[in-house]
């Protein structure tokens, strides 16, 4: 057999699945093969996508595709679904290539399903025609209720099954990365795809990186806060001689209380600044929490969910998550108390309205 190009081996420590076919062979590393059958079988939606991302090696004999990791996403948007996919889908794919797989490209997708194998490919090579079309396009089709795993590919412009395919064990840092942050839970569903308009995503970096505070704010924090303590002590002595001297003193502290609120903003806003996310920033990156307090009584907590920000996150595509549309952004700002929309980061808790 002649050699590849690449600096490329053919993995030895593999599992075969099925048979095998001369002229094309798919390798799925474990990971990624773990993680579409955990999705598959997973709550949700009973029909479940993911673009499929990796290698093609390739020499006069025989070509290799590598699926070397996975992005979750609504490709179809029904079961019989075979038009073009538009194009905020084929942006946040290629938005989440970025993020988790830059040496890798597009090799094909997956469609997990409870229906027939048979019928079901009937749907999808008309979509696969439309758009993943060339001979390094590959469809993993799998029924989660028979266990049925089959492997399709274009040859002599129709989709063709594959005999079968190998699952090989070797270290895959990037899956592991995009795992981590798209973990499966029950209840998890397919991400809904965000109207992205901007490839700078932007989100707050704490100051407390640095541990660089305003030392004038800090003092003058102090000090108002010793003013309010001795406000205190006098509105109990004022309690004993009489109520007209309580409401004054009340008015006080009810102004102090607002110019401290409108200084701790402004030291808050003082203590982030934006920066850009990218995977090279991400260790440095301090993901903390802000805990909403006394959301009200069990009517209340009802009626919003919480969510944490991720890396990639913005309000737009947080709204669409949640509600299928990007209108809701100013609603989560509003509940959150926000005076920015670009003021989130990383790790942070968000109150989601739900009504």
């Amino acid at each position: 057999m002649l050699e590849f190009g690449d600096k490329f081996e053919i993995p030895k420590n593999v599992k075969q699945i099925g048979g095998v076919d001369n002229f094309l062979k798919i390798y799925m590393e474990d990971y990624v093969y773990n993680y579409l059958k955990q999705y598959a079988k997973g709550e949700g939606p009973k029909n479940k996508y993911c673009a499929l991302v990796g290698k093609v090696h390739k020499n006069q004999l025989e070509k290799v595709i590598m699926i070397k990791g996975v992005i979750r996403c609504n490709l179809k948007s029904s079961f019989d679904d075979t038009s073009v996919m538009p194009d905020r889908i084929k942006l946040f794919i290629e938005e989440e290539q970025k993020n988790y797989y830059p040496d890798y490209e597009m090799i094909g997708w997956m469609h997990a399903t409870d229906e027939d194998i048979k019928r079901a490919v009937e749907y999808d090579k008309l979509f696969h025609r439309i758009n993943f079309n060339g001979g390094n396009k590959i469809l993993f089709l799998t029924n989660y209720e028979d266990d049925v795993e089959e492997m399709y590919f274009f040859r002599d412009n129709m989709l063709t099954k594959l005999q079968g395919f190998y699952v090989h064990y070797e270290k895959n840092k990037e899956m592991q990365n995009y795992t981590s942050d798209n973990k499966i839970e029950p209840g998890l569903q397919t991400k809904r795809v965000a109207d992205y308009k901007s490839k700078t995503i932007v989100t707050t970096k704490p100051n407390i990186i640095k541990n660089e505070r305003n030392p004038n704010a800090s003092r003058m924090m102090a000090s108002l806060g010793f003013a309010m303590l001795i406000m205190c002590v006098i509105m109990g002595f004022g309690m004993i001689k009489s109520l007209e001297k309580i409401n004054d003193v009340e008015s006080k502290v009810t102004f102090l209380n607002e110019g401290y609120v409108m200084l701790q903003e402004k030291v808050n806003n003082q203590d982030s600044v934006p920066v850009t996310a990218n995977l090279a920033d991400e260790e440095k990156q301090i993901a903390i929490g802000e805990e909403q307090s006394n959301l009200g009584t069990q009517d209340n907590k009802d009626k919003y969910t919480k969510y944490i920000v991720k890396q990639g996150d913005n309000l737009n595509k947080i709204s669409f998550l949640h509600y299928n549309t990007t209108d809701k952004a100013n609603k989560i700002m509003e509940a959150n108390k926000l005076s920015s929309a670009n003021k989130i980061y990383v790790g942070q808790e968000l109150i989601i309205p739900m009504d």
